[in-house]
């Protein structure tokens, strides 16, 4: 019984004084509940349930939940995701980051209703960039177009936006356009080497599609020196010294 109470605290009311005070109640009767122990041996609260009792009573669900998707904990960060929803049924973000919990399970269609009702609830960079990410899954490329650029204009660092939009207009084989996008991320907007890596191929990649071969083989060293694990660059620069490539080899840009 304190063991469900410490779970309704800590789920439903994000209050961690009453959640720890129910989960010491509980280790009265059994020390495997004491915090820091192993409480999923005792077979009553599951791995994920112990991780929580180190965090900080301030963060409310939805920001847990987000730290969880970005962590790639998708089952549990659904959950709390829900359960935020449940006390706030128009927050816009929750529906988004319940989209994007869905779009990394391959549910598309639920995926959907989430990204609209959260960019209909508010729109923003985050929900527009979601339901953008949407349509491109989608194919719908000229929706997604219109909603990236309108989260840039919003949010002009928002790097994640800026990518995206500049792989719509690759995919779009508007290589001039993709080539603004990424010149002005990679000028303007701060990052690691990886993520650096990423748009410097891109930006040969949109080299190769305007016939520039010599600055597409000189983005892809770039790319490649930059950061030696991002493979796709590797790959993209061995095509082009093992000789001449077409379209049907296989440059890639890297996508959304």
């Amino acid at each position: 019984s304190e063991l469900e109470q410490a779970k309704i605290y800590f789920y439903d009311f994000s209050n961690e004084e009453q959640f720890k005070k129910h989960l010491d109640q509980a280790a009265k009767f059994s020390p495997a509940f004491r915090l820091g122990s192993n409480l999923s041996q005792a077979g009553r609260l599951d791995s994920h349930f112990e991780s929580w009792i180190k965090t900080s009573p301030n963060v409310n669900l939805r920001d847990r939940a987000f730290s969880l998707l970005f962590q790639k904990r998708i089952t549990l960060a659904l959950e709390l995701f829900l359960k935020h929803l449940e006390r706030y049924p128009n927050d816009a973000w929750t529906h988004s980051g319940i989209a994007t919990v869905y779009i990394l399970m391959g549910d598309l269609d639920t995926a959907g209703r989430f990204a609209k009702k959260g960019y209909q609830l508010d729109e923003e960079e985050y929900t527009a960039s979601i339901l953008a990410y949407y349509y491109s899954l989608r194919q719908k490329h000229k929706k997604a177009l219109i909603l990236y650029t309108r989260a840039v204009q919003w949010n002009s660092g928002y790097l994640i936006a800026h990518f995206n939009l500049g792989c719509v207009y690759l995919t779009l084989q508007r290589f001039k356009k993709a080539l603004q996008v990424f010149e002005k991320i990679d000028q303007s907007l701060p990052m690691n080497n990886y993520m650096r890596a990423k748009v410097v191929n891109n930006i040969g990649y949109a080299y190769w599609g305007l016939g520039r071969q010599d600055k597409a083989i000189e983005k892809f060293q770039e790319a490649v020196a930059l950061s030696s694990k991002f493979t796709t660059a590797r790959d993209n620069l061995e095509q082009f010294l093992s000789g001449q490539p077409s379209e049907k080899d296989g440059v890639k840009a890297l996508g959304q």
